[in-house]
């Protein structure tokens, strides 16, 4: 049985790590090594030794650890503020994680959703760059008022120097695409892997609506770069429920479905509406609908009788 986690992220205290992870396990406690994984991080050669060899590098962390979790995510991301290259070492992070998260086969979606609740914070302010043509035209200015007497007298020198002030601006605008790049392949991973539990009823819609504005908060801040990369992040997360409808939706009571039906008639899922790339393509509001129809239709065969 797949034990599902709720990670409560705070990045106030390192207590934390040790009191806020809740298991939906009744039948026992936390083991030591999953406490052992909650360790915070340490920043030193010897910290980051320890967390590959105790926790990163086993296969428990991919298989319990992770999926549940993503507390190491936001401590990394929060550690590359302090460096010297941020944006260089948050893509590092995304890498880094983003290569285990492909080893899980699931992911718990409060787990997921803290994550994404927290990417404004650490990765927004990354993702910032000041109006490309202001820069050109400040180092412009700056290298004739300053470097004027190079320019009369070494040509050459000067158009160098300009050129390699105007190219670190591209360079700049690069690496924040990469990072947008990166973060986004590592959420759509992660939001291809949900799984919820039956057991939760309405609270599995409720999550399900949560993640889907958190991802349009994500877009909106310019950590999600584009229109293709929303909308491919958002049909992610509408297969994912619509596959847990397809295979656990048997276990929902009516209730539950009639009151997902409801909401999803609502505009508390706006963004189900974003527009599809192609005219052509059945729109996300749609595909939900029949995915929930399905399940209705077999849950009222069973309540009669004819399905087992």
């Amino acid at each position: 049985t797949i034990l599902l986690w709720v990670c409560t992220i705070s990045m106030l205290s390192e207590a934390y790590h040790k009191t806020t992870l809740v298991q939906f396990d009744p039948h026992g406690s936390l083991d030591k090594q999953m406490e052992q994984f909650l360790e915070p991080v340490v920043f030193t050669q010897h910290g980051f030794e320890s967390f590959f060899t105790n926790q990163y590098n086993t296969r428990r962390y991919i298989d319990d650890f992770l999926p549940c979790c993503f507390v190491h995510v936001l401590d990394f991301l929060a550690y590359a503020r302090t460096t010297k290259e941020p944006r260089s070492f948050a893509i590092a992070t995304c890498d880094l994680f983003h290569q285990r998260l492909k080893g899980s086969t699931w992911v718990n979606p409060y787990a997921l959703l803290m994550l994404l609740e927290h990417l404004p914070d650490n990765i927004a302010p990354l993702c910032q760059s000041h109006n490309r043509e202001e820069q050109y035209r400040k180092t412009l200015y700056d290298a004739i008022l300053y470097d004027f007497g190079m320019l009369k007298q070494d040509p050459d020198a000067f158009l160098d120097k300009t050129t390699k002030a105007l190219l670190a601006h591209d360079e700049e605008q690069q690496t924040i695409k990469q990072l947008q790049d990166k973060t986004t392949r590592f959420i759509e991973s992660a939001l291809d892997k949900l799984i919820w539990s039956p057991n939760e009823q309405i609270a599995t819609w409720n999550t399900f609506t949560a993640l889907g504005k958190q991802i349009m908060t994500l877009y909106d801040r310019g950590i999600i770069p584009d229109e293709t990369a929303l909308n491919h992040c958002i049909w992610s997360l509408v297969y994912r429920f619509s596959h847990f409808l397809d295979y656990g939706g048997r276990y929902l009571s009516e209730n539950t479905l009639t009151e997902i039906r409801n909401d999803l008639k609502s505009e508390t899922t706006a963004f189900l509406d974003y527009e599809e790339i192609e005219t052509y393509v059945t729109d996300k509001r749609t595909y939900l609908f029949d995915a929930l129809s399905r399940t209705y239709a077999q849950t009222l065969a069973r309540k009669e009788g004819i399905l087992p």
